[in-house]
């Protein structure tokens, strides 16, 4: 088994129309690329501890609320 540690992308895009923030904006905001944020919220790149680190301040959160453990089975690939 591996972890995956992905995002709760549906609380950061309820957050993104709650504020009438795009994809480019809130990226801006957090310190990150546009590129890295789509790739995070699409599951297509795990957040590495600065992406984390800078969306956590971002949104005053603790990492079990912004964040989660996603487990694969290595063998069932």
């Amino acid at each position: 088994m591996v972890e995956k540690i992905q995002i709760r992308r549906d609380y950061v895009l309820q957050y993104m129309v709650n504020k009438d923030l795009s994809l480019n904006q809130l990226a801006l905001e957090i310190g990150i690329s546009p590129a890295t944020l789509s790739r995070v919220l699409n599951g297509e790149r795990r957040p590495g501890q600065l992406v984390i680190g800078k969306m956590l301040y971002y949104f005053d959160m603790r990492f079990e609320d912004l964040f989660y453990y996603d487990f694969v089975d290595k063998s069932q690939r």
